[in-house]
């Protein structure tokens, strides 16, 4: 699969089906192409392929931690709540499924976008 950074949302769906051609029901395809749509702003896209993801292998923590970031920016925290709980029923013992953890980092991810946004902007 080629790079998916900077691809546009149109073009990123066709290579995700591409791939499904030749590996029908993989879950990582989806999450690839769910990942690069998150970070250009297309959110419900994103979840979308976040949750066929799931609907193809349930027991994946990396995938609800996936679909809780999206929550979140949609500021959807009970949602995110809930997929992070999924998460740690999973896999307990990964730092990243801990609530508290998982949404101070969301924002101090997103104070330093607001930062470097400003700087850009200047």
């Amino acid at each position: 699969m080629e790079s998916a950074v900077g691809a546009e949302p149109a073009r990123l769906l066709e290579l995700l089906r591409q791939t499904e051609r030749v590996r029908p029901r993989s879950p990582y395809p989806c999450e690839m192409v769910g990942d690069a749509l998150l970070k250009s702003g297309e959110t419900d896209l994103a979840l979308s392929l976040y949750e066929k993801s799931l609907s193809y292998v349930s027991g994946r923590p990396a995938v609800h931690r996936r679909l809780a970031l999206a929550a979140c920016y949609k500021g959807d925290r009970d949602t995110a709540r809930k997929h992070l709980a999924q998460a740690r029923k999973l896999f307990p013992a990964d730092p990243k499924n801990r609530e508290k953890e998982f949404f101070e980092d969301f924002e101090r991810s997103q104070k330093m976008a607001e930062h470097y946004l400003k700087k850009i902007s200047l």
